[in-house]
């Protein structure tokens, strides 16, 4: 009697060890998936052509690129209901576009483990580094000056200089629940 109990939850348990294996590749190849078309559309993006084909979140009104932490992601426009930090990264509601003479482009990103944390490696970024932004058919190339920490207060102070072209990048200080990382970069040229 002892040994068919042993023997049904050996079977048991390796059949949920085989559930659990089968689930955890569908999601793997689910977001491979996922990153191969969201890459496509970037890159089509950046390159002014037509992808193979589209979905309604493949709307961007740009693309952020900084080659140093390996990120490359689309931006939604103001008005999309994909421009939360919960699908990405966040185009703030005070931003100006890339375009506008003496605007700061603000953008926001949650910073962690989970698979919407685009801005986990900001903390490894130092002065002098790039950021891309694609936006109108023209490539900005901004480099980072400032870094602040801030607290989480709900609202952001810090300085920059407000007779040039910016963008800001804001998350979460890594380690902490209640400061955030803000980095300024300057506009250096329009290609």
């Amino acid at each position: 009697m002892q040994s068919k109990r042993t023997s049904s939850l050996i079977i048991v348990g390796i059949s949920l060890i085989l559930c659990g294996l089968v689930i955890i590749g569908y999601y793997y190849y689910n977001q491979t998936k996922v990153s191969e078309h969201e890459m496509e559309v970037i890159n089509s993006f950046i390159n002014n052509t037509p992808p193979t084909y589209t979905k309604e979140e493949d709307n961007y009104l740009m693309v952020i690129e900084i080659p140093k932490v390996g990120l490359k992601k689309g931006i939604y426009n103001f008005n999309s209901k994909y421009n939360s930090i919960d699908y990405g990264i966040e185009l703030n509601q005070e931003s100006s576009l890339p375009d506008v003479d003496n605007g700061n482009l603000i953008l926001s990103s949650h910073n962690g483990i989970s698979q919407r944390s685009y801005f986990r490696n900001l903390h490894k970024l130092v002065a002098e580094d790039l950021v891309y932004i694609y936006y109108n058919g023209n490539k900005y190339t901004y480099k980072l000056k400032e870094f602040n920490n801030v607290m989480k207060t709900g609202t952001i102070t810090y300085d920059r200089y407000k007779n040039q072209r910016t963008i800001t990048l804001i998350t979460c200080k890594k380690g902490t629940k209640d400061q955030q990382i803000v980095l300024v970069g300057y506009l250096d040229k329009v290609e």
